[in-house]
């Protein structure tokens, strides 16, 4: 088949495996996938007729097109960073904003490093919109997780600095899909080595405990993002409990971005060190997947 001229250049993303494509002036040209700097790397299109389409599944895309407000959304932020002086760019506007609220030097400095490699590197969808990279409400999350749980994120952050995404391996340095399940046990294998904790009866323990806990429950991956709100600790004795609120946003894989809430309910985590030196947790309630991001 010719490969078409465009009359609409074709706007599409080209994620992971679909990354077939890519724009040269007005051409649609097939290259190798080891020509992309980054196995995340977009390439944007716009939609075209039914010759473009057909061009572009021959060529073995069959991701999501997207919208004209998406292209345009997209292109205005690149243009912003295109046009960005040293010290304003969206992750130094956040690290101002994080210390005017409060947020500690070191976790600041770290949040803005996430920002920029999350950018900079291409990492994922999923991690970008964790990381704040071109989605504000999340940079706002940023700021509160760090008020609220900093020993969490600390571990958090510098475990996806540590792995370029869920790209690398921390270890061995190999190369690795951000989808695997295998990064979960490797995470809490780098964490207890990297970010041990003193007291296995205090808050971090506990807070960390829930938030793998759920991960088992729920069978979760490391794109999905655990939000934990609204805690409050009991002590009784030598008995401590935690209670935490819990939400965890989640994307179909293999179509376009579209964060949702898939799990959402309370958590309670309770240890009594007469009695045991393990945890017990329990979910009292949870929401199945289906409500759209932001709805109440």
């Amino acid at each position: 088949m010719t490969t078409p001229t465009l009359r609409n250049p074709a706007h599409f993303k080209i994620r992971g495996a679909d990354a077939l494509l890519a724009r040269h002036g007005n051409l649609f040209v097939g290259v190798g996938y080891a020509v992309l700097d980054n196995a995340q790397a977009e390439t944007l299109f716009e939609r075209g007729d039914e010759q473009i389409e057909a061009h572009a599944a021959e060529q073995g895309y069959d991701g999501d097109w997207i919208s004209p407000d998406e292209v345009r959304e997209l292109r205005a932020r690149e243009d912003r960073l295109l046009t960005c002086k040293p010290g304003e760019y969206p992750w130094d506007d956040w690290q101002r904003d994080a210390l005017a609220a409060g947020v500690s030097d070191e976790l600041a400095n770290l949040g803005r490093a996430l920002m920029r490699e999350a950018h900079q590197h291409v990492w994922c969808e999923e991690l970008r919109f964790e990381c704040g990279a071109g989605h504000e409400d999340s940079a706002k999350g940023m700021i509160f997780q760090a008020m609220e749980q900093p020993d969490w994120a600390r571990s958090r952050w510098n475990w996806l600095l540590a792995t370029d995404g869920l790209c690398s391996d921390p270890w061995t340095r190999s190369e690795a899909s951000p989808g695997d399940l295998e990064w979960t046990p490797l995470r809490h294998q780098w964490e207890d080595e990297n970010f041990p904790l003193d007291d296995c009866a205090g808050d971090a323990a506990l807070r960390r405990d829930a938030y793998r806990f759920l991960e088992e429950f729920f069978e979760l991956d490391q794109l999905a993002i655990i939000s934990l709100t609204d805690e409050a600790f009991s002590w009784h004795k030598e008995r401590v409990t935690y209670y935490a609120e819990f939400t965890v946003l989640w994307s179909p894989p293999g179509g376009r971005f579209q964060p949702r809430i898939k799990h959402r309910g309370v958590i309670q985590n309770r240890r009594d060190p007469a009695v045991t030196t393990t945890f017990d947790t329990f979910v009292f309630k949870h929401v199945e997947e289906g409500e759209q991001f932001g709805d109440e």
